[in-house]
């Protein structure tokens, strides 16, 4: 339908799964390169996506073995998760987890203001700790234009 790539762009956030890796980012450093990426692709013509890193065809995602759970503990019961899951993959009224239908998107834990939705068990301790170790050092953002 015409539609023409003017600009892309590889920006840095804090992962939703391992919230050690890129913690606190976006920063203000960020914020700036993503203000004039802004303004430089407004004023940039077609972009040859060729130039564009990346291996193509892309490969399918795996599935994620991990799978938020409800600290019984400290859940209010309140639901937000449920409501804000994107799935549905969170029971209303048990709350609990429908591994097939869950993404771990980690909605749930942004969401839950009593902390109780969270990833735990020695599978999730020994990824996290191989996953920073292989991810902790800063990166910043790429830019294609």
């Amino acid at each position: 339908d015409g539609f023409e790539v003017v600009a892309a762009g590889a920006f840095i956030a804090q992962h939703c799964i391992f919230p050690k890796v890129a913690n606190g980012r976006p920063d203000a450093s960020d914020m700036a390169v993503a203000t004039d990426f802004i303004k430089r692709a407004k004023e940039s013509g077609k972009l040859d996506i060729s130039t564009i890193k990346g291996n193509r065809p892309y490969k399918k995602p795996g599935a994620v073995p991990l799978r938020p759970q409800t600290d019984e503990s400290v859940c209010r019961t309140c639901g937000v998760c449920a409501r804000e899951c994107p799935t549905g993959a969170i029971d209303p009224v048990t709350l609990a987890t429908d591994k097939e239908k869950c993404i771990t998107c980690c909605r749930c834990i942004a969401v839950c203001s009593s902390h109780a939705r969270k990833f735990n068990g020695i599978m999730y301790a020994t990824a996290g700790k191989i996953f920073y170790a292989q991810n902790s050092k800063r990166r910043e953002p790429e830019l294609f234009l």
